[in-house]
C-alpha cells in the first residue's frame, strides 16, 4: 500500500484521468521517493523519481523535472554511485538556475557538496558549500543556512583549516540556538567540540561534546554518539583520566555497534590499543588490534593501514622491551647466584677451619643449657602445680557461695523471721524446726563439696527444685518455680551454671530484697535456655548500687556461655532479671 498510488500512475500512464491531474501526480510520487529514502529503499526511490521526471517532461514541469533529477540523485548517493548522482544533481542545478530559482539552486550546491565531500573532494565541496551559504545569507532563511555552514565546516575541516572550520560551526551552532533545534544543535556542537579537541583546547571542546551526546541518543543517532564518544575519550586521555578515557572509547564501540559502524569500531578499538600498549599489556592490545582489522575488513584506506601499523610496531617494541627486560632479569639472577655461590663456598670454606674450636664450645654451651633446661622444667612443674591447687580453691570456692551460700542465706532469712514472730509471742516449734532443717543441708553441702563437683553423681535441676521445694515450705514467702520444654535434660556444665546462677540470684532475694514473693521461670528458647528471675522487693537503683559478687558471679557464668544478661530494677517494685544462655558454646 506504501507505494500504490505512486505504481497506479507507472503502470497506466496513458489512463485519461491521470493525463488530467499530471502535476498531482508528479508531486504524489515524489513525495512516495521521499518516503521509500526515509526507509532506506533507494531503488524504489529511484524507479519512484523516473517515473515522476518522466511525467515532468511529458507536461513540461521545469520545476517537477529539476524536483525529480535531485530526488534521482539523492538515491543514487545512497547507492554510493557518486557519478551518477553528481550528473542527476547537475542537470537538477542547471534546470534550477535556468528558472533562477536560487532557494532550489542553493538546496543543490548543498546536495553536491555534500557528495564531494564524502568522495574526498574536500576543494570541489568548499566551493559549493560557500555558493549555498551565500544564497541562503541572501534569501535570510536561517535554518537552511545553519546546515549550509555546518555542510561548509566539514570539507575546511578536512582540508585542515581549523580556525576557519571552528568558526563556521560555531557561528551555525548560534543559529541553531536561536532556532531552538536540539538535533542541529548537537551536530554543530559536536563539531566545534572535535575541532577544539584538535586543536588541543580539551576545556573548550568538553563542553560541546558532553552537550551533544544526550541529544544524539534522544534522536537515536547512535552512530554520531559513537564518534561523540569517541573524542570525549580523546578528551580524558589527553588530560590524563585514563580510567574515564577507557569507558568512554568502550561507550564508542557500544554504541557504534548498534549502529553498524565500523569505522566508529575501527577509531576506538585502535585508541584502545593504543594505551593498553602504553601501559605495557601487549596482549591485550594485539587483541584489541585485532577488533580494529576485523572492524575495518577490506576497506581499509592507506590511512588506517597506517594507523594500523604504527600501533602495531609500538606492539612490537613493546615486546621486544619486555623479552629484553626479561632476559636481563635472568641474566641478573644468574649473576647474583653465580656470586652467591662463590661467597657461599668461601664461607664454608672458612667454616669448615673453625668448625674444630666451635664443636668444643658448643659442647660446654649445651651442657649448659640443658642444666638451664633441667632448672626451667622444675620451676614450671612446681608453678604449674602451685596455679592448679590456686584453680581449685577458686572453684570450691565459688561453688560454696553459689550452694552453701544460697542456702545459708535462706537459713538467715529464716532466722530472722523468727526473731520478728519471738518479739510478736507467735514463734513456733515448726519454725525453729525449719532453720534447723535448713542449716543442716547446708552443712550437710559443705561437708560434700567433692561431690557437687562430680558430674556423675548430681541432676542439677532437680537440685534446684528442691531449693525451692525447701525454701516454699519452711518460709512465709510465696515462691513460684517453673521448668518448662526441658524434656531433654541440658549437659551437665549447663546444668550446673543453671543451679548456680538461679541460688545465687535466689540467696540475693533472700538477703536483700526484703520480698515477699520470688518467681523463677526456666524455659528452652531458640539456640538455648532461658532464665526468669523476678521479685516484689524494695527493688534498687543502677546508678547508685554497686554489684556484689553474687551478681558479679552471675554474670561472670553467663560471659562464660556467651550469653546475655539484662537487670531490670524497680526501686520500690522490686526487680527482674533474664538470662539467655546459648547451648552450643
Amino acid at each position: 500500500m506504501r507505494y500504490l498510488l505512486a505504481a497506479y500512475f507507472l503502470f497506466f500512464p496513458g489512463f485519461p484521468q491521470a493525463e488530467a491531474q499530471a502535476p498531482d501526480s508528479i508531486r504524489q510520487l515524489l513525495d512516495a521517493a521521499w518516503r521509500a529514502y526515509d526507509g532506506q529503499d533507494y531503488p524504489a526511490m529511484r524507479s519512484l523519481a523516473a517515473r515522476s521526471l518522466e511525467l515532468a517532461a511529458r507536461y513540461e514541469q521545469e520545476g517537477g523535472m529539476a524536483d525529480s533529477y535531485q530526488a534521482m540523485g539523492r538515491a543514487e548517493e545512497g547507492m554510493r554511485n557518486w557519478a551518477a548522482a553528481l550528473r542527476n544533481y547537475q542537470r537538477a542545478l542547471a534546470i534550477q538556475e535556468q528558472r533562477g530559482a536560487r532557494r532550489e539552486a542553493a538546496s543543490l550546491y548543498q546536495d553536491i557538496a555534500i557528495l564531494k565531500d564524502a568522495e574526498g573532494n574536500y576543494e570541489t565541496a568548499r566551493r559549493f558549500a560557500e555558493r549555498a551559504v551565500a544564497l541562503f545569507e541572501v534569501l535570510k532563511d536561517s535554518f537552511a543556512l545553519a546546515n549550509a555552514l555546518v555542510d561548509l565546516a566539514n570539507p575546511n575541516k578536512s582540508l585542515g583549516d581549523f580556525r576557519q572550520a571552528l568558526g563556521y560551526f560555531q557561528r551555525a551552532d548560534t543559529l541553531f540556538r536561536a532556532l531552538g533545534d536540539s538535533v542541529g544543535m548537537a551536530i554543530s556542537g559536536y563539531g566545534a567540540g572535535d575541532l577544539f579537541y584538535q586543536l588541543k583546547e580539551y576545556k573548550e571542546a568538553r563542553p560541546y561534546i558532553e552537550a551533544a551526546i544526550p541529544a544524539f541518543e534522544r534522536e537515536e543517532e547512535y552512530a554520531k554518539m559513537a564518534m561523540a564518544y569517541n573524542v570525549l575519550a580523546g578528551i580524558h586521555e589527553a588530560e590524563g583520566q585514563r580510567a574515564k578515557a577507557r569507558e568512554n572509547f568502550g561507550n564508542s564501540i557500544s554504541w557504534a555497534e548498534k549502529a553498524g559502524d565500523s569505522l566508529s569500531i575501527f577509531d576506538a578499538s585502535l585508541n584502545l590499543a593504543e594505551m593498553a600498549a602504553a601501559d605495557g599489556n601487549p596482549e591485550q592490545a594485539r587483541r584489541l588490534l585485532a577488533a580494529a582489522r576485523k572492524a575495518l575488513g577490506k576497506k581499509a584506506s592507506m590511512l588506517d593501514q597506517a594507523s594500523l601499523d604504527k600501533v602495531a610496531a609500538s606492539v612490537n617494541a613493546l615486546e621486544h622491551q619486555i623479552e629484553n627486560k626479561r632476559l636481563y632479569m635472568w641474566l641478573s639472577v644468574f649473576l647474583v647466584f653465580l656470586s652467591g655461590f662463590g661467597a657461599l663456598a668461601f664461607w664454608q670454606y672458612r667454616k669448615r677451619k673453625a668448625n674444630a674450636l666451635a664443636l668444643q664450645l658448643q659442647m660446654i654451651e649445651h651442657q649448659r643449657r640443658v642444666n638451664a633446661l633441667l632448672d626451667d622444667i622444675q620451676l614450671s612443674n612446681e608453678s604449674a602445680r602451685l596455679e592448679g591447687e590456686k584453680r581449685e580453691r577458686k572453684k570450691i570456692t565459688k561453688t560454696l557461695h553459689d550452694t552453701v551460700g544460697s542456702q545459708l542465706a535462706a537459713t538467715r532469712w529464716l532466722q530472722e523471721a523468727n526473731i520478728e514472730a519471738l518479739r510478736n509471742g507467735t514463734l513456733g516449734q515448726e519454725d525453729m524446726q525449719n532453720v534447723l532443717k535448713m542449716m543442716g543441708e547446708a552443712y550437710k553441702n559443705a561437708r560434700n563439696v567433692e561431690r557437687l563437683l562430680d558430674k556423675d553423681s548430681i541432676d542439677w535441676l532437680d537440685e534446684v527444685g528442691g531449693f525451692f521445694h525447701a525454701l516454699s515450705e519452711r518460709s512465709q514467702l510465696e515462691v513460684k518455680y517453673v521448668v518448662r520444654g526441658l524434656e531433654e535434660k541440658p549437659d551437665w556444665e549447663m546444668g550446673l551454671a543453671i543451679y548456680k546462677i538461679v541460688l545465687t540470684l535466689a540467696a540475693n532475694v533472700l538477703l536483700h530484697a526484703e520480698a515477699r514473693r520470688l518467681s523463677a521461670l526456666i524455659t528452652r528458647a531458640e539456640g538455648g535456655l532461658s532464665i526468669h528471675i523476678e521479685d516484689n522487693g524494695v527493688g534498687f537503683d543502677k546508678n547508685s548500687v554497686q554489684y556484689g559478687n553474687g551478681l558479679k558471679n552471675v554474670e561472670e557464668y553467663v560471659r562464660q556461655y556467651k550469653g546475655r544478661i539484662r537487670v531490670e530494677p524497680r526501686p520500690g517494685e522490686g526487680t527482674a532479671i533474664d538470662i539467655f544462655l546459648p547451648e552450643n558454646k
